[in-house]
């Protein structure tokens, strides 16, 4: 169960700072840093696939996602069973079907939020911590382009060596490749930012 939380939050950390928004014929990444914080709601489908070296098929889940930029991600995965997480500034809210919801603070796992907010950067806009961890490559050809982040330093070099994104009317996919051989490719669909605002239910999920 340790391994399938790890997997989870790997799966959505770096989801946070890569809001999906329309028009992203972008000839620059400064053009696409503009995009990225140009709507405060975006709701739409992923398809998350996780390539492990101890697995020779790999693990599919499907589900649902909600970022809001000025509260966080609601990422409610409905297969292979339901998992619905919660992440705000400093907590992190997993339920796992009909259990209890487990909250989990800054202070109790830094280096989860450490990861969030560093990616949480590049979803607002500010990308000079990215600039400090690392090496930014990016390519457009026609109206698709492709932006490669290198890490420099530790901690996140000890994890990822590479860390790939995808778009071109909107982002398309990231793929997260680690250290030690296993790839996740996170797939999305259905992107919308209507309405710009959360619904009371919504709101309430981001009640922790």
């Amino acid at each position: 169960m340790a391994n399938l939380k790890t997997n989870v939050i790997a799966g959505v950390w770096f989801f946070l700072a890569l809001i999906v928004s329309p028009n992203l014929f972008a000839k620059s990444m400064e053009e696409v840093q503009q995009h990225l914080s140009s709507h405060p709601v975006v709701r739409g489908d992923f398809e998350q696939v996780r390539e492990l070296e101890m697995f020779k098929k790999p693990l599919v889940s499907t589900g649902e996602f909600t970022v809001a930029k000025e509260y966080g991600l609601l990422w409610g995965q409905k297969q292979p069973f339901v998992i619905s997480l919660v992440l705000t500034e400093d907590k992190l809210s997993q339920k796992f079907g009909e259990q209890d919801a487990q909250v989990m603070t800054s202070d109790e796992n830094p280096m989860a939020f450490y990861f969030s907010h560093l990616f949480l950067g590049l979803f607002q806009g500010d990308t000079e911590q990215l600039k400090s961890q690392f090496k930014l490559i990016f390519n457009s050809e026609n109206e698709s382009w492709k932006m490669e982040l290198v890490p420099l330093k530790a901690p996140i070099d000890k994890v990822f060596t590479s860390i790939e994104i995808s778009g071109s009317d909107y982002i398309n996919s990231i793929k997260l490749n680690e250290v030690r051989g296993d790839v996740t490719t996170i797939n999305f669909s259905n992107q919308n930012h209507v309405p710009d605002e959360l619904s009371d239910n919504e709101k309430l999920a981001f009640q922790l």
